[in-house]
């Protein structure tokens, strides 16, 4: 039996497998090893439904001549996934625009598997689900649901509008990460000078001004958490390695209770911990981190 992954014949040597499933199985375990996961099993040239394992796993790999074994990489299906996220989106947004009743309805009949996807996309490796939460508050005030869409269909418009940039942001980061890691470390090189002084907004009553500082610090920092995985499966760049640049795995295991921290002092608005913890704990490492990234790509592009 001759195995092929995306109709490329594949180097595997079949020992003690005898059923397909045991075969599919083994060669899963390594595509994943390498960002790769099955997306469709093709035997003998036929179609098969890769979700319903009970219909091809038992059959004999002696009675079968081929299996070509449809694979896609991690950086592929985020992709696709927030791809098909953003058609549904503009869709969704066109149709209350238009007033196009029969189009919100077949749209609401996929609107469980696109809420379950919304923030592990959006947000991923985040508990909760802020954006699908607040999805549901919006299209349960619209009316929409009962047949009867309200004012407040209007405001379900505004939520996809601001939904369609977070995830047209995120599909540059899939899809350009390099390009995009080099815009997150400049813009959190520019915010340093500006983290070092918030002591002096807080204590001059400029609470407002100083919050959204840390938001934007935040969010920058978000972004650069979630363009290390997208970095290493795209250009085999592992930042967070044990390689030439072990102090930025260091200094991200470090920021991390440190962040968790000024969240507590937020959430008790104790002012004189989220200066000294974003003066003294968070700007300095924040500005190392930087520096140990940019000698990193230097020294992966020279190599």
């Amino acid at each position: 039996m001759q195995i092929l992954v995306n109709s490329v014949p594949f180097d595997v040597t079949i020992e003690d497998e005898q059923t397909i499933g045991e075969v599919v199985a083994g060669i899963s375990g390594w595509l994943k090893n390498n960002e790769y996961s099955i997306t469709g099993i093709e035997i003998d040239g036929k179609r098969a439904d890769l979700l319903d394992k009970e219909s091809w796993k038992d059959i004999s790999i002696h009675s079968s001549k081929t299996i070509n074994l449809v694979a896609s990489s991690f950086l592929e299906q985020r992709n696709e996934h927030l791809t098909i996220l953003l058609d549904y989106i503009i869709m969704f947004k066109q149709a209350l625009a238009s007033a196009n009743l029969e189009v919100v309805r077949q749209l609401l009949a996929e609107y469980g598997p696109v809420r379950g996807s919304v923030d592990p996309l959006i947000n991923p490796g985040e508990s909760g689900e802020p954006l699908a939460a607040r999805f549901d508050q919006l299209l349960a005030a619209s009316g929409l649901a009962l047949g009867k869409p309200g004012p407040q269909a209007l405001a379900l418009i505004d939520f996809f509008r601001n939904l369609e940039i977070l995830i047209r942001d995120r599909l540059d980061e899939v899809q350009n990460p390099r390009k995009e890691l080099d815009n997150a470390v400049a813009a959190l090189r520019e915010i340093v000078p500006v983290l070092e002084d918030l002591p002096i907004l807080l204590q001059t009553g400029k609470d407002s001004e100083a919050m959204q500082q840390i938001v934007t610090f935040t969010e920058l920092y978000g972004k650069l958490t979630r363009l290390f995985p997208y970095l290493k499966a795209c250009c085999d760049i592992d930042l967070l390695g044990e390689g030439d640049s072990p102090q930025i795995g260091t200094l991200y295991q470090e920021l991390n209770p440190i962040l968790a921290e000024l969240t507590d002092a937020f959430d008790s608005s104790d002012a004189v911990l989220i200066g000294d913890l974003v003066e003294y704990e968070i700007a300095p490492r924040i500005s190392t981190l930087c520096t140990e990234i940019e000698s990193a790509l230097k020294e992966s592009e020279a190599g």
